[in-house]
């Protein structure tokens, strides 16, 4: 059994499309710090996508920039959003870290 924790999974930079991006990125870090970590996959998923919903009030499939005035510190862009960062360049990182932790829980084609 791991004894990995969200943190261990989040401690990267995923780097950046939108001014806002980093600030949620550390507000998603610190919501899921304490939480314990899903024993799937398929779970970590569903958990990081309800927890960026619930940030950000829109789902994580979700095309369009969101703004999100709490995290508008000056810039162009600032507290704009972008989702295909969290869901694309974030997630491929963490499902990486995870299957790294668990080899024997990742899908075949990934190995």
């Amino acid at each position: 059994m791991s004894t990995a924790t969200w943190p261990d999974l989040l401690s990267f930079d995923p780097g950046w499309g939108l001014r806002g991006d980093p600030f949620l990125w550390k507000e998603l870090t610190a919501r899921l710090a304490t939480e314990p970590l899903p024993t799937s996959e398929a779970e970590l998923f569903s958990h990081y996508a309800a927890t960026y919903l619930a940030l950000v009030g829109v789902p994580l499939t979700d095309s369009g920039f969101v703004y999100l005035e709490r995290h508008a510190h000056g810039g162009m862009s600032s507290g704009h959003i972008d989702p295909q960062t969290f869901r694309e360049r974030a997630w491929r990182e963490i499902s990486a870290r995870w299957r790294r932790i668990h080899p024997d829980e990742a899908p075949a084609e990934a190995r």
